[in-house]
């Protein structure tokens, strides 16, 4: 069985009108983040989030910024196993463990008129799918699951040193007076026509109905407009709610190389891995890199990047074997440091129609 790996797929942002720059401001802007929230755990679940808060430092007149930041990181209960749910941000963390992640979540940030979020970040997701081969062989950076009744994949998954993707990653931040939503299509179902696309044309049409438009878009938008705030956070986003707005057209996607590893059952010499710094300067004087994980190796370090990974088609996660990402440099195998694509196999595994 392969384990697919790639870069993210595509990225499209959304922005916001400005913000009412009143003593509403805080209010509303918890609400509209509410609100984006709800339309993206209409289609998806949020398995975790992290949210940067703090003081609005109002010093540099219409530009400033959110300062002395809290994490507050939240987490369902549930997660499915080997998935991942660390946070991005480091300093001062809060956190919560709620049953559902959505507009309501935030709720017990804004009890403090003075604090306001600055980042909102998806760290881990579940999507539903109808393509049962699509999660098997396309899932790129994540697992399939059955999870409450429903087929679908999670991600990302645990595989250290590979810079593992959601299946949709979403970051909503403050943009100099505005909100910017990105979502990072890292699976490729995201991007291809089918009911996964469709299910993202859903969220884009949602955000269009809250106001946003596509970043590209964002000079158009002549007139400030004050952000509504709704009497609850669970009327911010009427699932049933006609929408008319049309979602734009997609990106195109990043092709980027492909490569196939073969993680070894055994460690080998980082001296003699190609994913070591091959051919370069640097290498032929003694200072060697990984490209797999941080930190300066010698010539008589040893792989110590290790994976998960499958020696057959539906293996279950917790019997799968442990591999070392050392594969042997031939004179011509060395990995670019651009992103790339990858397929990861396990040298043990068991033959089929995709080895």
């Amino acid at each position: 069985m392969r384990v697919y790996i790639d870069d993210q797929g595509a990225v499209e942002g959304f922005v916001s009108q400005p913000w009412d720059p009143g003593p509403n401001r805080s209010r509303g802007r918890w609400r509209e983040a509410q609100s984006i929230l709800d339309a993206v755990a209409s289609e998806v679940e949020l398995l975790a989030i992290e949210v940067v808060v703090g003081h609005r430092d109002d010093s540099y007149g219409s530009f400033n910024e959110v300062l002395g930041h809290t994490v507050h990181h939240f987490v369902v209960p549930d997660v499915p196993a080997g998935v991942s749910t660390a946070r991005r941000t480091g300093g001062p963390v809060v956190r919560h463990a709620p049953e559902r992640i959505d507009g309501a979540a935030l709720e017990a940030l804004f009890g403090d008129e003075s604090i306001e979020w600055s980042s909102i970040r998806a760290l881990a997701v579940f999507a539903p799918t109808l393509d049962p081969a699509l999660v098997i062989d396309r899932a790129s950076e994540v697992r399939p699951f059955v999870r409450h009744g429903v087929l679908g994949i999670a991600g990302p998954f645990e595989i250290p040193g590979l810079g593992m993707h959601a299946p949709l990653g979403v970051s909503i931040r403050d943009d100099w007076e505005r909100t910017l939503v990105e979502f990072e299509r890292a699976w490729s179902s995201w991007v291809e026509e089918g009911a996964d696309r469709d299910r993202y044309r859903r969220i884009v049409a949602k955000l269009a109905a809250l106001g946003l438009a596509p970043e590209t878009d964002r000079e158009a938008a002549r007139s400030p407009l004050s952000i509504a705030i709704p009497a609850s956070p669970t009327n911010a986003v009427s699932n049933n709610a006609p929408i008319a707005a049309a979602p734009p057209a997609p990106p195109p996607v990043v092709v980027k190389p492909e490569y196939v590893f073969v993680a070894s059952k055994s460690p080998g010499p980082c001296a003699e891995c190609r994913h070591a710094n091959q051919g370069t300067a640097d290498f032929a004087e003694g200072r060697l890199f990984c490209g797999r994980s941080a930190g300066d190796r010698t010539r008589a370090s040893m792989c110590d990047v290790i994976v998960p990974l499958p020696r057959y088609a539906g293996e279950t996660y917790n019997t799968w074997g442990r591999y070392y990402l050392f594969e042997r440099y031939n004179g011509s195998n060395a990995v670019a440091t651009a992103p790339f694509n990858a397929t990861v196999l396990a040298e043990d595994r068991a033959p089929d129609d995709r080895s």
